[in-house]
């Protein structure tokens, strides 16, 4: 069996993502800003995706409810993730990419060895 990690199992974590961090903001046209992502370095890492189910979030944030929590990613720890960032996962089998925007980190331990990612789903 092959391993990412000298615990992990690589059958843990089926999905590869692309990881990205907010970029300076970009001027537009109008006199605003337009927000724009930039890769991390390295810019993809295999990490598990799944929904949260109502119990998940409780217990997520210690007790409070986060209602805005759509999915738990985990993956190896990565110093770049923060809540600035997002990961994007080409779903091949519905033909879409799908986009995570993190809301916030757990590591397990705090050995910066594996992090669990809070993240919401969003559309375009």
């Amino acid at each position: 069996m092959g391993l990412i990690a000298p615990l992990t199992s690589i059958a843990l974590r089926p999905h590869l993502v692309r990881v990205e961090t907010r970029g300076e903001p970009v001027k537009d046209r109008e006199g605003g800003y337009t927000e724009h992502f930039v890769p991390l370095d390295p810019p993809t890492l295999l990490v598990r995706i799944e929904p949260s189910a109502g119990q998940d979030l409780q217990h997520a944030a210690e007790g409070t409810v986060v209602a805005t929590i759509t999915h738990t990613v985990t993956g190896p720890h990565h110093p770049g993730l923060t809540t600035e960032a997002q990961l994007l996962f080409d779903d091949e089998a519905a033909g879409v990419t799908r986009t995570f925007r993190v809301t916030g980190i757990v590591t397990p331990s705090e050995r910066r060895t594996e992090s669990v990612l809070l993240c919401v789903e969003t559309t375009t």
